[in-house]
C-alpha cells in the first residue's frame, strides 16, 4: 500500500480507539470540565504526544515479534482480545446511567504531563497496535512506525482537542451525557464487528 493509504488505514482504525471513554477521554474531560480551556487544550496535547509515542513503540516491537509463529498468533489473538474487551465494555456501559466525572484541580504545565503520561501508558493503545503490526496489511514493514505514530498524533491532536473545546462549553457537555448510551452502543459494535474481521483473517 502508499504511505497515503497506510495512514488513513491506520487513522482509521485509532479513531475508534480515541473514541473509547477510556482513561484519555477521561482525562482530557476533566480537565475540560474544571479548568480553563487553554489547560484542556494543553492536555489533549499531552494526550496526543503520549498516544503517538507509544503507538510507535508498540508498532516497531509488534514487527520484530513478527518473526516467530508462535508469537504470530498470539498477538493476533491478543488483538482479536482486545477488540472483543473493548466493544463488550462499551456495549455493558451503554445500560448504565453516566456519570460526571468527579472534579479535581489541575494546574499549568501538570495538564500537559497528566496526559503526556496517561496516554504512554495506556494498555489498551499498546495491546492495540502490538496486534495491529502482525496484521496482513502491517506485517512484513507495512506499517511503518513513524507513519504510524504520525497517523495516531493527528487524529489524537484532532479528537481530543475537540473534546477539550466541545466540554467547555455547558450545553454540548449536557448533550454528550444524553447521548452518551447510544454512541457506545455504535462504538461497541464497530469493535466487535473488527474482532470477528481479525478472527476470520487467521
Amino acid at each position: 500500500m502508499s504511505s497515503i493509504s497506510v495512514f488513513t488505514a491506520i487513522a482509521g482504525a485509532y479513531a475508534l480507539v480515541a473514541a473509547l471513554p477510556g482513561a484519555n477521554f477521561l482525562v482530557v474531560s476533566q480537565v475540560s470540565l474544571t479548568e480553563r480551556r487553554c489547560h484542556a487544550v494543553l492536555s489533549a496535547v499531552g494526550v496526543a504526544v503520549g498516544a503517538a509515542t507509544l503507538s510507535g513503540f508498540a508498532l516497531s516491537a509488534g514487527q520484530a515479534l513478527a518473526s516467530v509463529d508462535a508469537m504470530l498468533w498470539a498477538l493476533n489473538l491478543c488483538f482479536i482480545l482486545v477488540l472483543g474487551y473493548m466493544g463488550a465494555s462499551l456495549l455493558w456501559c451503554s445500560v448504565l446511567a453516566p456519570n460526571m466525572p468527579a472534579p479535581s484541580a489541575i494546574s499549568g504545565l501538570s495538564c500537559f504531563r497528566i496526559g503526556l503520561v496517561t496516554a504512554a501508558t495506556n494498555p489498551i493503545t499498546a495491546a492495540f497496535f502490538l496486534g495491529m503490526a502482525v496484521t496482513p496489511a502491517c506485517a512484513g514493514g507495512g506499517c511503518s512506525p513513524l507513519l504510524g505514530a504520525s497517523a495516531v498524533f493527528a487524529v489524537a491532536l484532532c479528537w481530543f482537542g475537540a473534546v477539550a473545546l466541545a466540554f467547555s462549553a455547558e450545553r454540548l457537555r449536557r448533550l454528550h451525557l444524553r447521548v452518551r448510551p447510544w454512541l457506545n452502543v455504535v462504538l461497541g459494535g464497530a469493535f466487535l464487528a473488527m474482532a470477528a474481521n481479525a478472527y476470520a483473517a487467521m
